[in-house]
């Protein structure tokens, strides 16, 4: 398992938000399509198949595309995000596998999803990487612990006094999209700033921290691919760090931050077929899981999880 090279910067805080971004990448370009992009083409569409675990994606383009793992669908009967990371280069009709994420509806009049233009909260992404991996290894599907997802949303409902009749991911972000886009705002007023020259090959990922604790850590191939996602990644990032407000703010030193990404990547990852095209390498800890998908042997994003 191959990564491009890159450095870990000096970190930024965002209130009790921790960010070291991650800089170089020499890999994959950003030409790759985001689900938005692809559906306002019309090359896009995703539909439901009437069962909580599936959807189904028709890809009508020649450009490639990438869903992140997380990454939220609405609409429909239901509300979904992706049980994993999709990267497709070749027009394609087949089912995705997705976790319900919203507990109390089950019906509209419209078969189609959209894009939610957020992806899962790193906890919550950090249960999907862990129940997927484990399917895999015992059943060879890319299967959620559903009920675990419903629990950590209502959780995070109740912690941040979100009110939500169908305890909807969602309306977490609605409700609170002002305060997150605060937080958004301040990070890219001073990453942008610093990295705009593009010095090393650019800002291509991150290291995050609230307090003590490690949420989350995404790395990409190339500054311009990480551009597609980043503000969807971070929304996510935000939000945890929200419902950690009680955590007091800490300085970690990039020495540490480094060692911890050591000790993930130097890990023994098992190897498991895309849902589509490429190759999953994933790995699960006492403490942490990861979780990377190739193709060509070329990252394509590779993201790891505290299990705290």
């Amino acid at each position: 398992m191959k990564l491009p090279k890159f450095e870990i910067e000096e970190p930024f805080f965002i209130r009790n938000l921790l960010i070291f971004p991650m800089i170089g990448g020499n890999g994959f370009g950003g030409d790759v399509l985001t689900i938005e992009e692809a559906t306002e083409r019309a090359l896009l569409d995703i539909v439901e198949t009437k069962e909580v675990e599936s959807a189904h994606l028709r890809y009508r383009g020649k450009e490639p595309v990438y869903l992140v793992d997380g990454e939220e669908i609405v609409g429909a009967l239901q509300n979904r995000i992706l049980n994993t990371s999709i990267y497709i280069e070749n027009p394609v009709d087949a089912k995705i596998p997705v976790t319900c994420a919203e507990e109390r509806r089950w019906g509209g009049t419209d078969s189609a999803f959209r894009a939610g233009a957020v992806t899962a909260f790193p906890s919550l992404r950090a249960i999907l990487a862990k129940s997927v991996t484990r399917s895999l290894e015992t059943t060879g599907k890319f299967k959620s612990d559903q009920q675990k997802v419903w629990d950590t949303i209502e959780r995070s409902l109740n912690t941040l006094r979100v009110r939500s009749v169908t305890s909807s991911m969602h309306d977490l972000y609605i409700t609170l999209s002002s305060e997150i886009d605060h937080y958004i705002n301040e990070f890219f007023y001073g990453i942008d700033s610093e990295f705009s020259d593009g010095k090393n090959g650019g800002f291509c990922g991150f290291l995050a921290y609230c307090g003590e604790r490690f949420l989350g850590m995404e790395l990409f191939p190339s500054a311009r691919f990480f551009n597609k996602f980043r503000e969807k990644l971070l929304k996510g990032y935000v939000l945890e760090a929200m419902s950690l407000s009680n955590i007091q703010t800490s300085l970690i030193d990039r020495k540490r931050a480094k060692r911890w990404i050591d000790n993930v990547l130097d890990r023994d990852f098992r190897r498991f077929n895309g849902v589509i095209e490429g190759t999953e390498f994933r790995y699960i800890g006492r403490k942490n899981v990861a979780k990377a998908l190739f193709h060509k042997d070329s990252l394509i994003h590779l993201s790891a999880f505290s299990l705290a």
